[in-house]
């Protein structure tokens, strides 16, 4: 049983760096008009916008604007840039390619090309898409429990896959495509992540194999479902398997039943 619980807790741990993928959204520049709920008036968000070349054609409310060269886009503690942005005015649509870089103080997503839909409040990141996190130590790591969930989630974690969209006013992030997570000497894939940054809720889908540092291994053709929130944390899967390693030399307390040389005479006389 002692093997079986510390199977579970690496099976959730190895599954929770999974969660990395996606943590760059929680600090990713939200609507205006959930930020001022409270307010009547909606207040101007302010973003700096930099490039070598700009152009602008058409009329007035259907302007398409070009920006070539070094296009910096600054948004608090985001900053993304690129070679190329086009911004077409009707259809509220922004464009970014070429060599496309996102950052905040603990992540790097780097793509081809990025798209986002302003009326749908809505970004996506395609064409082969690689995101480094390195999220801050938790300060409430307890000394008596060095492998929590969360611990996990401090550490350097490195994802490649295809597609990445967030819903950046529902904050909930998809990623999809041939989805690799590695971190330290654990390795997970899966074909499908979806992560909710309000309810703090992964779920997985799509082939789910994950593997720690001793080779445990956890597996499932369904899907895989689990709670990050603090103090409520929870794992469920469908169609699971896992392979284990005991260890064999562990002496079970209690259980010294080998006799020594002398009782064996002792019992023969």
């Amino acid at each position: 049983m002692k093997h079986l619980r510390v199977l579970g807790v690496r099976i959730i741990l190895v599954l929770m760096v999974s969660t990395a993928i996606l943590m760059v959204f929680t600090e990713w520049p939200v609507d205006a008009q959930q930020n001022n709920k409270q307010s009547d008036k909606k207040q101007p968000e302010t973003a700096t916008v930099n490039g070598d070349h700009w152009k602008g054609q058409g009329e007035k409310g259907e302007q398409v604007w070009t920006i070539t060269g070094n296009v910096v886009v600054k948004y608090g503690d985001v900053t993304i840039t690129s070679d190329k942005a086009v911004y077409t005015e009707k259809t509220k649509i922004v464009v970014m390619e070429g060599n496309l870089k996102i950052t905040d103080p603990e992540n790097e997503i780097t793509g081809p090309k990025g798209t986002t839909y302003l009326n749908e409040r809505k970004c996506v990141i395609d064409g082969g898409v690689k995101l480094v996190a390195k999220p801050k130590s938790s300060n409430q790591q307890s000394e008596n429990d060095p492998e929590t969930i969360r611990e996990h989630l401090t550490q350097p974690t490195t994802m490649t896959c295809d597609k990445v969209e967030y819903l950046y006013r529902k904050k909930i992030a998809t990623a999809e495509g041939n989805i690799k997570v590695v971190q330290k000497d654990r390795v997970g894939i899966a074909k499908k992540a979806v992560y909710d940054v309000n309810e703090e809720h992964l779920t997985l889908t799509g082939g789910v194999f994950v593997k720690d540092e001793k080779g445990q291994t956890f597996s499932s053709e369904g899907t895989v479902r689990m709670s990050l929130k603090e103090g409520s944390e929870w794992i469920e899967a469908e169609n699971g398997s896992a392979t284990v390693k005991v260890d064999l030399e562990e002496e079970i307390e209690g259980d010294d039943t080998t006799e020594t040389p002398a009782e064996e005479e002792e019992k023969q006389e």
